[in-house]
């Protein structure tokens, strides 16, 4: 007994009509009996019940309560075979067995499976493709070891039957095992032995004092504030500088558009005489023709004049020449296209030296703006570095710089006008007070509590102040 596992597929379609059918053919001369595992059609149509429960997967997920999550199954597909030594001659119900005891050995009793008979070798084996997805759960089977399981099935199953023709199979399963046992040995005794717990010393208690604690929160807090209206100022002078980054471009784009509304101007100017000098010339032609007192003879000699105009192919032939001599209808459509041909020919020589001038300005603004752009690039990242520097500097040591420094005292403006009845001296006082004033009010305020509680013992504490 030889167990072959293929490499995981992407099509039920493909593997059920490789097993299904002889080699390369659609015919089935090589199959002996066929079985299908949990599956309702007819094995013909097995790989689309198959393929229809893997794309529904998610679907199947949701029905069983169960969260889509992991990785998306790609190659549901799970094809191999048992192939029985040539000397050995099972029946097509021994076959039956062991194939579905190998799914049952995988965790695939329950999965979707078609199980195929053939008899195009000497040795008689069977094929087996299974779906990986769970039809009712949607999961993914959990195909780990599954050569060496097959291969120590196979042993087990010889040894059953009382014929080992794989002697090199016991011999690598049986390596396998010692391999086993000895990581395991080398892993107990690898072991690291638990040290022996430290003895019990008490640690006094090193956290800081409340005062220490107080005058740490505070630099803390100082810094923050300072960080805060540093940042503040930052975002001003970023946005300054952007305001004046997009003032220029805009200036640019003005200018840039000026100069070419000049420059359709100039052309336009220049291509003034030949554009008039045009229509008076076939305005003159137009009369001409469609004049009704012209006679044949003269139409002959406009149209003997302006042959080379009037016709596409020239030498024109009589035919032609006569045509329009005679038809003055003929003559002024004639006229007409060549008019309108003349037209175009100096509107496009108008729009060439338009786009000329053009694109020489279009060229200098794009030199321009890249300069602009670089220019602008350079100032921000000296902007940024700038910044980063004036940020570094506010540390622990700045904030108490900032706390020590001597705060401005305050000073009492005289008011312009009369001064109201209701205005509070007491709280202009309280509020005028300095920075270093405001522990000794505090002392103050203590010291007089203290004495009060001494002359008023039997009274309740202070709490009537």
């Amino acid at each position: 007994m030889i167990p072959r596992l293929q490499k995981r597929g992407t099509s039920f379609k493909g593997s059920c009509k490789y097993i299904l059918h002889d080699k390369k053919a659609e015919s089935r001369e090589r199959v002996s009996w066929v079985l299908t595992q949990n599956l309702s059609s007819h094995f013909d149509d097995a790989w689309y019940e198959m393929y229809e429960t893997w794309r529904n997967q998610a679907q199947l997920k949701a029905n069983a309560g169960l969260q889509a999550r992991g990785r998306k199954n790609t190659n549901p597909v799970l094809h191999y075979t048992l192939s029985w030594h040539e000397t050995d001659r099972p029946t097509d119900q021994q076959m039956r067995d062991a194939a579905i005891n190998t799914l049952v050995l995988l965790g695939l009793g329950e999965h979707e499976a078609v199980v195929v008979g053939h008899t195009d070798t000497k040795h008689c084996h069977v094929h087996i493709v299974c779906n990986t997805v769970h039809p009712y759960t949607g999961r993914t089977a959990d195909l780990k070891f599954t050569k060496e399981k097959l291969s120590r099935w196979a042993q087990e199953y010889e040894q059953t039957l009382g014929m080992i023709h794989c002697e090199e199979r016991v011999r690598n399963n049986e390596q396998r095992d010692l391999i086993r046992k000895e990581r395991q040995r080398e892993r107990l005794f690898e072991k690291p032995a638990l040290a022996p717990p430290a003895p019990y010393r008490p640690v006094k208690d090193q956290s800081p004092s409340r005062p220490v604690w107080i005058a740490r929160q505070t630099l803390v807090e100082t810094m923050k504030m300072m960080r805060a209206n540093l940042d503040e100022r930052h975002k001003v002078e970023r946005s300054q500088a952007g305001f004046a980054r997009e003032h220029e471009r805009d200036a640019l784009d003005k200018e840039s558009t000026a100069a070419l509304d000049r420059q359709a101007r100039a052309v336009k100017d220049l291509f003034r005489p030949q554009w008039k000098t045009l229509y008076q010339a076939q305005n003159r032609e137009r009369r001409f023709v469609t004049n009704n007192r012209t006679n044949i003879l003269e139409r002959a000699v406009f149209v003997f004049r302006n042959r080379a105009r009037l016709f596409s192919a020239y030498p024109p032939k009589f035919k032609e020449i006569a045509g329009l001599i005679v038809s003055r209808k003929k003559l002024d459509q004639a006229l007409s296209r060549v008019h309108q041909k003349e037209r175009r020919a100096l509107g496009r020589s108008q729009n060439a030296t338009l786009r000329r001038g053009s694109d020489l300005i279009m060229q200098a603004h794009r030199e321009r703006y890249h300069a602009m752009a670089q220019r602008h690039l350079n100032e921000t990242r000296a902007l940024e570095q700038h910044h980063d520097h004036e940020r570094g500097l506010i540390t622990l040591s700045a904030a108490k710089t900032k706390i020590m420094t001597p705060a401005v005292e305050r000073t009492r403006l005289a008011p312009n006008g009369p001064v109201p009845d209701q205005f509070n001296d007491a709280a202009w006082a309280a509020n005028s007070l300095s920075f270093d004033e405001l522990p000794r009010r505090a002392d103050r305020i203590r010291q007089d509590m203290e004495d009060w509680r001494r002359h008023q013992g039997h009274r309740d504490l202070g709490r009537e102040l």
